[in-house]
């Protein structure tokens, strides 16, 4: 399902109202917490890297920073009573938008795009449907402030190199721009040489804040 950028962050329901300070840190490594809480993007910086092995809390982590960006932001109505909590959020994404997706979505609704539009083309009816999936990814490349793109290195890739492309082209659109992107990846950047090319992990050291966890410790 569709979840329009305006409307709606994508965040997924566990974490919806997660904040840095819920980070378990007797579990888990203080200094990821410190890491985060002191992270500012930049122009030659934006962006935010979390890397390490599965059970570490990257996502819980990433969907925190997409909460924190919007935690001070209140709106009241003109009388002064509280504005309703859909127009809340509605208020919130114009004002600091956010969104969460992960890289096989990211890769799914790029090539759906391609599809619908070669459908609409045709003359067949999914012009509707594929002006939602346009429109997002539009908002993606060049609206969303700050967005994560969990589970890097878990998309199907091909030996043509669309989801390796698709991937490279929206993280440097978004740092042209000076638009910041949390990346969650379960691969050190290392492996990153290998499954996505010199360059690319060359451009994710260069224009992000790396953070990587350990395995936490069992309770």
């Amino acid at each position: 399902m569709i979840r329009p950028l305006m409307s709606d962050t994508n965040i997924p329901e566990q974490f919806r109202g997660v904040r840095l300070s819920d980070y378990d840190t007797a579990r888990g490594d203080p200094r990821i917490l410190e890491s985060l809480e002191k992270w500012k993007p930049s122009l030659e910086r934006p962006s935010l890297a979390l890397v390490g092995p599965p059970g570490v809390a990257k996502t819980m982590l990433a969907c925190a920073e997409l909460n924190e960006q919007q935690a001070g932001l209140r709106f009241k109505l003109a009388g002064g009573g509280p504005v309703p909590a859909d127009s809340q959020q509605v208020l919130r994404q114009q004002r600091v938008p956010v969104y969460f997706i992960t890289l096989a979505e990211l890769i799914q609704l790029e090539i759906q795009s391609i599809k619908l539009f070669d459908l609409a083309t045709k003359g067949e009816e999914r012009l509707d449907e594929w002006q939602d999936i346009d429109r997002l990814l539009t908002d993606l490349r060049g609206r969303v402030k700050y967005l994560v793109i969990d589970d890097v290195g878990k998309e199907y890739r091909t030996a043509s190199g669309f989801a390796v492309s698709t991937f490279e082209n929206l993280a440097r659109t978004r740092h042209n721009q000076g638009l910041a992107t949390i990346y969650t990846s379960n691969l050190p950047l290392e492996r990153w040489l290998t499954l996505y090319s010199p360059s690319m992990e060359n451009f994710i050291r260069r224009s992000s804040l790396v953070v990587t966890f350990r395995k936490q410790h069992s309770s």
